[in-house]
């Protein structure tokens, strides 16, 4: 599944979808339409619109499906079932879609189809009015997804974001979801744990009380998520908290000496770092649905 089309939730997925030719392949509906499609098309590798890699991420793997099972997702679709008989525990899977919603995805594509209007025969390297740029955000047509494993459920928020509009991002999902069971026991929280991705309602309604919780970190540059307040944040609301990745490593500890001086002499000034990756993998008792053990790996922690 392509949730959105963002570097960091898609780089390489072209190469994995290559590898396994049996399977299903499940993405936004809005990233088969023909506006987006000629988007991408008219801007891709353009580095002045900032689009990144994941637009030729896409393409490539859209060139791959001419003859494979495809799946356009929108808010309430039924990505997958696993019926019980064919699982070893005996308990009926069902994977679904919370989002984007259908008011989302028409609003993004009458947003891009506004941004075409302006594309010449042949797209110059001018970026576009930054506001423009802005009404095509990567994260709006996020596929945020709840798992049901017989009675125990699991939230994967993507990076899905709050907005304030009641038609848009967890506003709109909180609102569909009330009510609904099982709820969530287990939160692989938005977005990287930002506040921009934050509704109480999220823990109110959605959530069971004192879920666990799992943070993806990120970096960009000098930027970091998630913050120290935003673990604090997550932690207050969380039974049991967990960040896949604690550990940043600087240069230093990802180049050699060697090349480390010769960008040096070339006057390239670098300044990053990246998180070493980890993983969290809880094992789930069948018949109580309850979460009996958690593994860490690589520099995963608990906060």
């Amino acid at each position: 599944m392509a949730t959105h089309w963002h570097d960091d939730h898609i780089k390489g997925l072209s190469k994995t979808l290559e590898a396994c030719a049996s399977s299903a392949f499940a993405m936004p509906i809005s990233m088969c339409k023909r506006e987006f499609l000629t988007f991408l098309y008219a801007y891709e590798n353009q580095p002045k619109l900032a689009l990144g890699r994941g637009g030729t991420e896409i393409l490539n793997c859209m060139k791959q499906l001419k003859a494979r099972e495809k799946k356009f997702v929108v808010q309430d679709k039924v990505v997958q079932v696993w019926d019980s008989e064919t699982l070893s525990h005996g308990k009926r899977v069902e994977l679904i879609a919370v989002s984007p919603s259908e008011k989302r995805v028409e609003d993004f594509l009458r947003a891009i189809g506004s941004f075409l209007d302006g594309i010449p025969e042949r797209p110059s390297m001018t970026s576009p009015p930054k506001s423009r740029i802005h009404t095509s955000n990567k994260n709006d047509l996020s596929i945020a997804t709840v798992l049901t494993i017989g009675d125990f459920a699991l939230l994967f928020g993507a990076d899905v974001e709050e907005s304030g509009c009641a038609d848009y991002g967890w506003s709109n999902i909180v609102t569909s979801r009330i009510g609904r069971v099982p709820k969530p026991h287990i939160y692989k929280v938005a977005h990287h744990g930002s506040i921009g991705a934050h509704h109480d309602d999220i823990w109110r309604e959605i959530l069971e009380d004192q879920p666990i919780s799992v943070v993806t970190p990120w970096v960009l540059g000098g930027n970091f998520l998630p913050q120290d307040r935003d673990k604090a944040r997550i932690k207050s609301l969380s039974g049991r908290t967990f960040v896949t990745s604690s550990e940043r490593l600087s240069l230093k500890k990802r180049y050699e000496r060697d090349r480390l001086k010769m960008i040096e002499r070339s006057g390239v000034k670098v300044n990053g770092c990246i998180y070493r990756s980890g993983s969290v993998t809880f094992t789930i008792d069948p018949q109580s649905g309850k979460t009996t053990s958690e593994v860490l790996a690589g520099s995963a922690a608990r906060i």
